[in-house]
């Protein structure tokens, strides 16, 4: 019978800044789909990436909005035998670009 054993995300973000692209990533533990979301909005160019077990995947993001921000992983593994899971981080801030105010 099949182990449903929960599927897990890691998430490594570092400092994010106002409109500057970062690659923050993913690792799951079995091979799936993953797909990133900012405060609940899907990140552009980050849904249903194919993730393969045990291997970062890079999500290229580029914040629209100042203050905090929660960045959410959804992982949909590729076998039914393992649950979906959804790993939430913790709020980052999107820090003002140095420089020129807009």
């Amino acid at each position: 019978f099949p182990s449903h054993d929960k599927a897990t995300v890691s998430v490594a973000i570092g400092n994010l800044q106002f409109r500057t692209a970062k690659n923050i990533s993913a690792t799951a533990s079995v091979s799936g789909k993953i797909t990133f979301r900012s405060n609940n909005q899907i990140i552009a160019g980050c849904k249903n990436l194919t993730a393969v077990a045990n291997v970062a995947r890079n999500c290229s993001y580029r914040p629209n909005v100042r203050g905090y921000v929660t960045i959410t992983v959804t992982l949909v593994p590729t076998d039914s035998s393992y649950q979906s899971s959804v790993t939430r981080s913790d709020r980052y801030f999107v820090y003002a670009r140095s420089g020129s105010r807009q």
